[in-house]
């Protein structure tokens, strides 16, 4: 049977009063003087006080109960707010509206050992609309879900595992995670890439944004990964790892011509991104030294290459546009990545993971300055009339979000 443990307190004004201070260097002379000497049961018109008056009554109570010899521990708690005590006049400076509200909260806390607990709540459990007392017309937030990982590196107490009931209970045949790892990975990848295409000076250009649009892509990956791990003695581990996923994301986008026949192309763009490589930390801790969860965060580089083609009509044999040249240009974009994982030892040197990993990268320009203004060339009869001959540039700006989930083998050394 758990132990069982409340709390409550409550707070009730018989009378709130606000007085009016003198002018410290005008004997006699009191602040917003057509009010009198006297005091009130509210602020005055324009004070600062208007939305700082307290509920008339407020109280809160909390019940829980601990569980499991005291490592678990359950609890809720109901807050109530009542209306304003006293009154308030409305002035130049605006009331914020305040009605009775309560509040419920639930809270959980898993005490693993000496050195970790675990902590989870959640906080306006019934995500109610409502007024804090301020100054500021901002609504308090709605439902908020918390939650925190409390440990001490090498403690002094090695425990029996973050659940020590029933089969992930540790063994002594469990595996150590220190030391060096390679393995390989097999994954699929989604996202998407924000872009944007601008004459090469940046100035919008309604031929160059019919080049480009916002897409997704979806694809699956391989690669290869390495690391090390060092675990403590209260089984955290920390590591380093580095991987590498070949990606097979290719795509072509096409910008309409409207100087050739229906459905001709002005130019069209090849985008393909070769390859994700990540050099990240992480944080680990095992379940009985089989099991691993971890997190990870660090920097990823990404190899993109974009390659423009420009359509020109022909001089002479044809109106619709052919192409005419290509504009290519690969670049290693660095942005940052985080993530999550599992990992399981099937053996003494072997185990499974499973993963997923986010991948950000913000704004990338890429210059094709060569781009022509349209796809008609000059003519003997009327000369510098052709758009095909004004150079007027490309810019292409590319911004992605990777998505990555992973699962591989790895080998320890």
């Amino acid at each position: 049977m758990g132990k069982v443990f409340t709390d409550f307190s409550a707070t009730y004004y018989t009378k709130v009063e606000y007085c009016r201070n003198p002018y410290p260097d005008v004997p006699g002379q009191y602040y917003y003087p057509s009010y009198g000497k006297g005091c009130q049961d509210g602020p005055y018109a324009n004070d600062y006080l208007t939305n700082q008056v307290p509920p008339q009554f407020s109280a809160s109570a909390t019940l829980g109960v601990r569980l499991l010899d005291d490592k678990l521990t359950l609890s809720g708690r109901a807050t109530y707010m009542g209306d304003r005590a006293g009154s308030y006049v409305d002035g130049v400076l605006p009331s914020t509206l305040w009605v009775a509200y309560t509040v419920y909260d639930a809270f959980a806390s898993y005490k693993v050992d000496e050195s970790l607990r675990l902590d989870v709540s959640v906080e306006n459990l019934t995500d109610r609309y409502y007024f804090k007392l301020s100054q500021a017309t901002l609504p308090a937030p709605g439902r908020t879900i918390r939650m925190s990982l409390t440990g001490k590196f090498d403690g002094s107490e090695k425990n029996t595992g973050l659940w020590p009931y029933g089969p992930l209970a540790a063994t002594a045949s469990d595996s150590d995670w220190t030391g060096f790892y390679i393995g390989s990975h097999l994954g699929f990848g989604f996202g998407r890439d924000a872009r944007q295409m601008t004459s090469l000076t940046g100035a919008s250009d309604l031929l160059a944004a019919q080049e480009v649009a916002g897409h997704t892509f979806k694809d699956l990956s391989r690669g290869l990964q390495a690391g090390f791990n060092y675990q403590f003695s209260n089984w955290f581990v920390l590591g380093i790892e580095s991987d590498i996923s070949w990606l097979g994301y290719d795509d072509n986008s096409e910008g309409p011509s409207t100087e050739g026949r229906p459905g001709s192309l002005q130019a069209k763009l090849h985008t393909r991104l070769d390859w994700l490589t990540t050099l990240r930390g992480r944080v680990g801790y095992t379940f009985s030294n089989r099991w691993m969860l971890y997190g990870t965060a660090g920097a990823a580089f990404l190899k993109q290459t974009e390659q423009r083609t420009q359509f020109a009509r022909p001089s002479t044999g044809g109106i619709t546009p052919i192409p005419a040249f290509a504009e290519s240009i690969s670049s290693i974009r660095v942005g940052l990545t985080l993530g999550a994982g599992a990992e399981y030892a099937i053996a003494d040197r072997w185990s499974l993971k499973a993963d997923y990993l986010y991948a950000g990268f913000g704004a990338e320009n890429f210059l094709f300055p060569n781009a022509r203004a349209g796809v008609m060339p000059d003519t003997t009869t009327n000369p510098g009339t052709g758009t095909f001959p004004k150079v007027t540039g490309r810019k292409l700006s590319s911004n992605i979000d990777i998505h990555m989930l992973t699962i591989g083998v790895n080998y320890r050394f």
